[in-house]
């Protein structure tokens, strides 16, 4: 069959708006279940799917404009989604600082488990702050349910109101890719360069735009690798940002330079470097072809605040003995 003939076309149009539903009684249940008992893997699927749907729906007021029904509740959907996403963003935090400690931990440590003589203080001191961020977790989670239970009704009410459309301009050709590469060579014009002090607001910058990507990749491969691109940069900012975090709370714990908060400090300037070498790279990739921007940014490492040394300083401090 002619991909482009009225009777493909028309079936694709019904796979998009039925995913569409299903991203929406996909969220409905996340928020029932995490409002129940929100574990890591509840949290995490809850905040993604918010997030996707608060990027579809501000893509749907940009096309069609403030004047409807529908967009009006599409923008209390929106404020009420954000304050859900920010009360789910600690909770996500506290699971992946926790996960990143036990690896760490277990780096610490020789083969059979046992703790090498020189890393006892370091692993002491995990243990430490894993019990810290394990009780802060807990106030989190009961602010999470809460917030939920006050306003869970209210936005499912206004969910029945929403629909997300499906992307009708990315049905032919790379019409997808095209707008994801308008979006990001508009944010990167934002970010002339990039380092410590600016590289985690650019990665919340480029997260809605990645979710685009991923929405239109279904009709367009070309948005379906900028998604890939994205995401690489997004992980290598996160490392770098939950590894500066950590470094960060058990510095001011103690209020002094402890063994811990030392290699947590070198722990961040490695994955910083690693940061800005995927963001360069994988920009030149994203911008290859678009003429909206004249710079590229520049992406050299600044002196990080947090250490004066860089380099493999931290893989040495792990494996030492």
């Amino acid at each position: 069959m002619n991909s482009g003939s009225p009777g493909s076309n028309g079936h694709r149009r019904t796979s998009r708006r039925l995913a569409s539903h299903d991203r929406l009684d996909e969220w409905r249940r996340l928020l029932v279940q995490c409002g129940h008992k929100p574990t890591k893997k509840l949290v995490h699927a809850l905040r993604v799917v918010t997030l996707r749907i608060l990027a579809q729906l501000e893509y749907q007021i940009g096309v069609s404009g403030k004047d409807s029904a529908e967009t009006a509740a599409a923008m209390r959907w929106i404020r009420m989604g954000e304050k859900l996403r920010q009360t789910l963003g600690p909770v996500r935090e506290a699971d992946v600082w926790l996960d990143k400690l036990t690896a760490l931990r277990e780096s610490l440590s020789d083969t059979n488990g046992f703790s090498l003589r020189s890393n006892k203080d370091c692993v002491r001191q995990i243990r430490e702050l894993r019990d810290r961020l394990k009780g802060k977790r807990k106030q989190w989670e009961k602010k999470l349910t809460a917030e939920i239970e006050s306003r869970r009704e209210k936005l499912e009410e206004l969910a029945r109101q929403i629909e997300l459309e499906p992307h009708e301009t990315a049905a032919e050709g790379n019409a997808g890719s095209a707008q994801i590469a308008e979006q990001f060579a508009h944010v990167i014009q934002q970010f002339p360069s990039l380092d410590a002090g600016n590289l985690h607001e650019f990665r919340k910058s480029i997260k809605k735009v990645r979710y685009m990507a991923e929405i239109f990749a279904a009709q367009d491969p070309g948005a379906g690798r900028q998604a890939s691109a994205i995401r690489k940069m997004q992980s290598a900012i996160g490392e770098w940002h939950d590894w500066q975090a950590l470094a960060k709370r058990e510095s001011e714990a103690h209020g002094r330079r402890e063994a811990l908060a030392e290699l947590l400090e070198t722990l961040a300037v490695e994955a910083l470097e690693k940061a800005l070498a995927t963001c360069e790279r994988l920009t030149a990739s994203l911008l290859k072809g678009t003429e909206e921007v004249h710079r590229l940014p520049n992406q050299s490492p600044k002196k990080c605040p947090l250490h004066d040394d860089a380099g493999s300083a931290a893989t040495d401090l792990v494996r030492s003995a």
